[in-house]
């Protein structure tokens, strides 16, 4: 569990960079691919926040 904001916005660049880095572009819309895969991970971000 992470406490505190800097500590979560610090693990939340580190996620986010790990999956910009690690999502496999499509290749007829890489933008949008993209664009969906962060949503996804902010998505679940925000739901394990549920409080």
């Amino acid at each position: 569990q992470i406490e505190g904001s800097h500590a979560c916005a610090k693990e939340t660049a580190t996620l986010m960079r790990s999956v910009v880095s690690y999502h496999r572009i499509s290749h007829t819309n890489p933008a949008a691919s993209l664009v969906e895969a962060v949503k996804a991970v902010g998505t679940e971000l925000i739901a394990a926040n549920a409080v």
